[in-house]
């Protein structure tokens, strides 16, 4: 399985962020076998869409390929489409690619869908579990598509799913009432501190984060963890092209990607 959460971020103006943070770990049966580089979040260029997925790994993983292609080709959506009509036709997409497969394995899947309506002051951020049940004799539904209210008094954590879900609960839950808990960056700890403790086998490599904020697209970030550069779950060498992109440890500084200290001027987010 995988973990895979989304929170929101509230400042002093109201509701400022949504993000969406994954585990890069891709296990076939156990996690003797497992590949920890995989890419489990999309963001759209072109729209503020962001999404991850927990469950099967080959099918949501080339849609999600796909649907943020066409996204910034201007295929799938128009300008005028706001979140409630791009959510749709992402369901719609899911379930036309879905019903294309002769043959093919059938296995349960989760997607994410985090959406932004509006811009600055007036953005609205949304969310969806969108669920694909395996076909069984037990079956009530093959699909199922819920809205995940948004706390818009303070930064939350809205969901974790998959097998690491339990523990990223509990590790938030453990940091409420720190005198940093209740932020962004506090479930952004609880997240890492699930992670390497290493309390779910099926979940691992290093954190993948996604963003949306009250203007622009949608952004993918570069993490430093445990001494190493990463992107998507890919590591990044020292010979890349590191500046491309915003940096972040796992205490949620803005860091350098080049030397993976807090840049100058960032906010420092201390731990006690």
């Amino acid at each position: 399985m995988t973990t895979l959460a989304a929170w929101s971020g509230v400042d002093p103006r109201g509701p400022a962020s949504l993000y969406l943070v994954s585990d890069s770990r891709i296990t076939w049966g156990s996690q003797s076998k497992r590949w920890d580089a995989g890419r489990k979040l999309f963001g759209c260029r072109n729209t503020p869409d962001v999404f991850g997925y927990v469950g099967d790994v080959v099918f949501p993983s080339l849609l999600l390929g796909q649907i943020a292609a066409a996204a910034d080709d201007g295929v799938l959506f128009g300008a005028e489409a706001n979140a409630q009509s791009r959510h749709a036709i992402v369901v719609e997409t899911a379930k036309i690619s879905l019903a294309s497969r002769y043959n093919a394995p059938d296995y349960g899947f989760t997607i994410l869908h985090g959406a932004r309506d509006g811009v600055g002051m007036n953005a609205r951020f949304r969310l969806w579990e969108l669920t694909y049940n395996a076909a069984t004799a037990t079956s009530a539904a093959l699909w199922t598509d819920e809205e995940l209210p948004i706390d818009e008094k303070q930064s939350a954590l809205h969901t974790a799913l998959g097998s690491g879900g339990h523990a990223v609960i509990k590790q938030n839950d453990a940091l409420k009432y720190d005198a940093q808990g209740r932020t962004s960056r506090s479930i952004f700890w609880a997240f890492c501190d699930s992670l390497k403790n290493k309390t779910d086998p099926l979940s691992g490599g290093a954190p993948q984060l996604v963003g949306l904020y009250r203007t622009a697209t949608a952004k993918s970030y570069g993490i430093a963890y445990e001494g190493h550069r990463y992107y998507q779950g890919l590591l990044v060498p020292d010979s890349a092209h590191l500046s491309g992109i915003e940096w972040r440890d796992v205490t949620f500084q803005r860091v350098d990607g080049a030397t993976m200290q807090v840049l100058p001027g960032a906010q420092r987010h201390g731990r006690r």
